[in-house]
């Protein structure tokens, strides 16, 4: 009878300790059949055919190529004297030595019997940053502490009269509460009250739409914009404003403004409409404010423990910026990030699975684009949702270009309902007695999997659960990364030049219509 290749595999000669003498004896067959004993030479000869090809052909030309693909790789970072750039030079070194030396710091004694002597060479990390320079850098943007939650509280009793509340405002206005709203309890929103609403485009017929199926009696209206300019914004407020008119509604307490405290459009439609106001630190930037009112305002409305969330994102912060071992942990992710990205990895795929955390690749995706993006660097970000995404984009990461790197958030596997579909057929026999945690679960490992073995970087973060203190941690960990890459970069995190142009002609076109 023929023999297949689980029979082959099944041969007590074929296995485990065996398996390094074959690969020797098999090559030397590739190279020349008459090399090897007779017995040996009718064995490789009866093996079954592969892809429907009975050829081999010898894997001394692979090896070689993948030996000499790792020469140049090592050589592409090698530090140099002549390097122009202190930082890139310290970079470089830094990388060589977990090249020569980081087989200390692996964990190969997991009993821990052995003494662990991680070579001094990688604890070089404070030659390119320190806790006090990244405390001075990042402090402005963790305002815990400045009566933010004061601030907080005291409003949300007012807004909790109302029906409805509408927040105004785009990008790092909008984003940051969006993603504390979508990861509280009330996630689809349907029996909260008050109904909370994120205005972020101008696209009136969605905005129509809204203010036709809402009473405008019981709804409040929060703006925010941190220079107060944002057109927008103003847009939306003066369209609303508009449907107030119409109506022939009162404003009288139903509108807040959160702005800076300079002169602007929107500090002046404050004082002409006599509107509530909450200033918006000049410090913090619209993609960092989710720990400001900006984000914490919409996440205590639905429900969201604010203080619990600022004590872990401030507790997380001081932990990297006191403790070296800590930082050097972190500053790795981000050193990867940066050495990936000069490996022609310029793109940035996050990746959620739960529903819950959609809004927090969209806050990432705002966070790194706008931060890395200048002077002709920086890492592009995409967003995707688990499994969906496998459905539309899968394809192109497996099969397209590689030049993507890829970060899976998760949550530990919780119990969930099993469900029956023996009467399906046996097709889909596998998915009897699973449940959706099981598929979901499941899906996400197969897919990170299925990217690995393509040789494409890929990193897992799994959350504990998904809630206040685990959500302000991973927050607070992308902010530091982000900044420590941009610091690799040599570009400022906390700007973006380049937009005004894209400002300025709208105003052009707008006069021209």
């Amino acid at each position: 009878m023929k023999k297949t290749m689980s029979d082959y595999m099944s041969d007590s000669h074929t296995s485990g300790g065996h398996l390094s003498y074959l690969e020797d004896l098999y090559e030397s067959y590739l190279q020349d059949p008459n090399s090897i004993s007779e017995e040996w030479k009718t064995y490789f000869n009866d093996l079954p055919f592969q892809n429907g090809s009975k050829k081999d052909s010898s894997h001394l030309d692979v090896i070689k190529h993948f030996q000499n693909t790792q020469r140049r790789s090592a050589t592409k970072f090698k530090a140099s004297s002549q390097n122009k750039n202190p930082l890139e030079a310290k970079v470089q070194t830094l990388i060589k030595a977990y090249r020569d030396y980081g087989h200390t710091a692996a964990d190969l004694d997991p009993l821990g019997i052995a003494e662990k002597v991680i070579h001094s060479d990688l604890h070089k990390t404070e030659s390119l940053f320190n806790g006090d320079e990244l405390s001075s850098t990042v402090n402005c943007n963790f305002p815990i502490g400045r009566n933010a939650e004061y601030e907080v509280n005291n409003l949300i009793d007012h807004l909790k009269k109302f029906d409805n509340v509408l927040f105004l405002g785009t990008g790092g206005s909008s984003l940051g509460g969006k993603t504390l709203v979508s990861i509280s309890d009330n996630y689809f929103l349907t029996s909260l009250k008050p109904k909370i609403f994120f205005i972020e485009n101008v696209d009136s017929l969605s905005i129509s739409s809204l203010m036709e199926n809402i009473n405008l009696k019981k709804t409040a209206v929060v703006v925010t914009s941190k220079s107060g300019e944002t057109i927008e914004t103003i847009s939306q407020l003066c369209f609303i404003l508009d449907e107030f008119k119409k109506k022939k509604i009162s404003t009288n307490n139903k509108f807040i403004v959160i702005t800076e405290s300079k002169d602007s459009t929107l500090k002046k439609i404050k004082e002409v409409k006599d509107f509530s106001y909450l200033e918006h630190s000049s410090l913090i930037g619209g993609r960092f404010s989710i720990f400001s009112i900006v984000g914490l305002i919409p996440a205590k409305l639905s429900g969201f423990n604010i203080e619990l969330f600022c004590s872990s994102g401030l507790n997380f912060f001081k932990e990297i910026a006191s403790d070296t071992k800590i930082f050097d942990y972190y500053f790795n992710s981000s050193l990867n990030q940066y050495v990936l990205s000069k490996n022609e990895k310029r793109t940035s795929v996050i990746m959620p699975y739960v529903d819950s955390l959609f809004n927090l690749s969209l806050w990432y995706k705002q966070l790194l684009a706008e931060s890395s993006g200048k002077n002709g660097v920086g890492i592009t970000p995409l967003n995707s949702i688990g499994t969906v995404d496998q459905h539309s984009q899968l394809q192109l990461y497996l099969d397209g270009p590689k030049d993507k790197t890829f970060s899976f958030i998760s949550r530990k596997k919780i119990k969930s309902n099993k469900f029956d579909c023996s009467w399906i057929g046996s097709k889909l026999s596998f998915l009897n007695q699973k449940s959706l945690e099981d598929l979901f679960y499941s899906e996400m490992l197969a897919t990170s999997e299925t990217l690995i073995r393509k040789k494409l970087p890929v990193r897992r973060i799994e959350l504990e659960c998904i809630g206040e203190e685990s959500i302000a941690e991973l927050i607070s960990f992308f902010i530091i990364e982000v900044i420590l890459i941009c610091k690799l970069l040599e570009v400022n995190p906390f700007d973006q030049p380049a937009v005004e142009e894209g400002k300025l002609l709208t105003k052009r076109f707008l006069n021209d219509i």
